[in-house]
């Protein structure tokens, strides 16, 4: 089952969960934007199914809240920084701005980042850049997944690799890739969708195809290419991991277990302005030359249209934005990581939920339809009732139901026995206001 979504409040929850975990309020919204990034241009792998991995980390110490990015060393056309055990997303955006500035006067700057996190999307970096005016070059390490050629053996990591151009306004060029025929993230949606995977994908331990997802995890992810992928997986792993001083191989943390452990992640990022190379415009107005040409070749039997790199993404974007964001279960479960299960059945869908909005706090949601507000705990599942009164929530604690799937009628019950009707303020004016309430009010 999928759910629509609006990605403004999608963003909104999973600033609001982070915020809860631990994280800074910068953080939390940089990483929340991140992650309702990736699902827009459709890579579930590093969207909000991270979500549940990224708060268990922040809340057993593998991510740090107060580590800060720092600046170890500064040359002409480089820097060396440190990400602080920081989660990934906001330290990558620190060191991409860093390029930038620095790229203004330098032409061209590139920032090693070490002591890190998982970072999301490599083209989240890249498009930032490029929206900019920049050319943006970025990569990072990953934990072992990947056999070097020759091996049935895990451990290169699936190391993407991502260039952004500057092409037209909110549209640039975007070449995002892995070196393995899959990102290790999908077969892990593959586990929790319970679905088998394509042949050739990936080797079980003792090196034999599989498509058994848990099989492929437990052994390795092909390389894109043979030698080629191999080849280029070593290659930015040795620049992200060995001369950033990062953990490079199988010695970087894993994402998924060891919640307590820091991963070490390195990164790589890249800022070049092209106004230092080419008369303003000129780069743009080239590569727009470029596109017509590719865009007008005569296309293989059964092509409506050659797409440029990013495009597909960049068109799913903007229908996620304009018709709603469609989110797949497993990733609409990641984002309760500590709901009982009957309460995730109450979850999202283009109101925020099938049946109301949610505010959420380290022990209770607050859900609210047509003025009427709900407190369901976490603890039990139990449901209890309230009602709007101005901008604020205020509670009655009488326990109406433990079924959530009775809402929908105890609130037409609870609206005619108690008189209750819709609050003045918009639903979206009024979850704000529920969510800025205190946990002790609560």
């Amino acid at each position: 089952m999928g759910y629509k979504v609006k990605a403004e409040n999608l963003k909104d929850l999973c600033f609001r969960l982070l915020k809860k975990a631990g994280a800074s309020e910068y953080d939390a919204r940089v990483t929340a934007d991140s992650l309702v990034s990736a699902d827009l241009y459709g890579v579930e792998t590093h969207g909000v199914s991270r979500m549940a991995t990224y708060i268990k980390r922040i809340k057993e110490g593998g991510v740090s809240v107060t580590g800060g990015f720092e600046i170890i060393k500064q040359y002409p056309g480089a820097a060396l920084c440190d990400g602080g055990g920081a989660l990934g997303q906001p330290t990558g955006v620190k060191a991409m701005e860093l390029a930038m500035d620095k790229a203004r006067s330098a032409g061209a700057y590139t920032v090693f980042v070490r002591n890190s996190s998982h970072y999301g999307m490599a083209a989240y970096y890249t498009r930032m850049a490029a929206e900019k005016g920049f050319i943006g070059i970025s990569s990072t390490n990953a934990p072992s997944a990947l056999p070097p050629f020759g091996s049935h053996e895990a451990y290169l990591g699936p190391n993407p690799l991502s260039i952004a151009l500057p092409y037209k306004e909110g549209f640039p060029v975007c070449l995002d890739m892995s070196p393995g025929v899959i990102p290790r993230g999908r077969l892990m949606l593959a586990i929790q969708k319970g679905e088998s995977i394509p042949a050739g994908w990936a080797l079980d331990r003792q090196g034999n195809p599989t498509t058994d997802p848990q099989k492929a995890w437990d052994g390795c992810i092909l390389p894109m290419g043979g030698p080629k992928g191999s080849g280029l997986a070593l290659a930015l792993d040795g620049i992200c991991g060995v001369l950033a001083g990062a953990c490079f191989g199988s010695h970087i943390g894993t994402l998924f277990g060891g919640f307590s452990q820091r991963q070490n992640v390195g990164h790589v990022f890249t800022a070049i302005d092209p106004c230092l190379f080419r008369e303003k415009g000129e780069f743009e107005r080239d590569m727009q030359q470029m596109a017509m040409e590719i865009k007008s070749l005569e296309k293989n039997p059964g092509t409506n249209e050659i797409y440029l790199p990013g495009e597909l993404e960049y068109l799913k974007m903007q229908r996620g934005l304009k018709e709603g964001l469609e989110l797949s279960e497993s990733s609409h479960k990641a984002l309760m990581p500590e709901m009982p299960e009957s309460a995730k059945n109450t979850l999202l869908n283009g109101e925020l939920l099938p049946v109301c909005s949610c505010v959420f706090t380290r022990t209770h949601g607050v859900f609210e339809k047509d003025g009427l507000s709900f407190v369901l705990s976490y603890d039990t599942g139990e449901l209890s009732k309230g009602k709007a009164k101005g901008s604020i929530c205020e509670l009655e604690l009488e326990h109406v139901s433990g079924d959530i799937s009775l809402m929908e009628k105890l609130a037409d019950d609870i609206c005619a026995k108690y008189g209750l009707s819709p609050c003045s303020l918009s639903k979206y004016q009024r979850t704000m206001a529920l969510m800025d309430t205190d946990e002790k009010a609560l």
